[in-house]
């Protein structure tokens, strides 16, 4: 009977033992799909849409209040952020590994942004989406009604912004360009020179002048 029991008993240690490996692992694979990707550090920043606010928190998971009709701040699962940017109704963010995720009003397909690779930064004008690729191109989505998406021969951007009804890109050069409704003269920057970063807003554009 002894030795029956400890020949079962030395088989049984090493399923419990592999058991236990097989548990670690688990949870080490799941620590990591939470906390994002090791090594990259995730800025905290916040975004604010028309009447709802995004937070990015320093582990990459994000957070959002106000007004979620369209379901705009319905951001709780995502993970490994690294930007958010926010629409008048909608949500973007930029994950770790270039591609792009976006939840809210999507009636002019703004948040059409599932196929998108390699993108460095994103911005949100009221109702379309831009995102700026790794080898200086940009990418458009959403309401073009003014041609604020009309961005496919931009080359060499370093920065983009969207506003209302418009989209501005930094050069590599410094020079600026833009596209979209000019009513006010907000795509008037063609004659800008050694910016930096870009912001647009409703019907304003704003610059940072490199002055070293």
């Amino acid at each position: 009977m002894t030795t029956i029991f400890s020949s079962r008993r030395r088989h049984y240690v090493p399923i419990v033992s592999i058991f236990l490996i097989m548990l670690i692992m688990v949870a080490l694979i799941v620590g990591m799909a939470g906390c994002g990707q090791p090594g990259i550090e995730y800025t905290p920043m916040i975004a604010a849409g028309r009447v709802h606010t995004v937070g990015l928190k320093s582990d990459g998971t994000v957070v959002a209040v106000g007004n979620n009709g369209d379901g705009q701040c319905d951001v709780d699962d995502w993970t490994g952020i690294t930007q958010v940017t926010a629409g008048a109704l909608y949500t973007v963010g930029l994950k770790d590994n270039g591609r792009v995720v976006a939840v809210g009003y999507d009636f002019y397909g703004q948040c059409d942004v599932g196929g998108w690779t390699d993108i460095t930064q994103v911005a949100a004008g009221a109702m379309h989406t831009v995102g700026l690729e790794s080898d200086g191109t940009v990418v458009a989505v959403g309401w073009s009604y003014d041609g604020q998406c009309e961005v496919d021969n931009w080359t060499d951007i370093t920065k983009v912004a969207a506003g209302n009804l418009h989209t501005v890109g930094v050069k590599v050069d410094g020079t600026v360009v833009a596209v979209g409704e000019n009513d006010y003269g907000q795509c008037d920057v063609g004659g800008w020179g050694n910016i930096t970063q870009v912001a647009a807003g409703a019907e304003v554009e704003l610059a940072k002048w490199d002055l070293f």
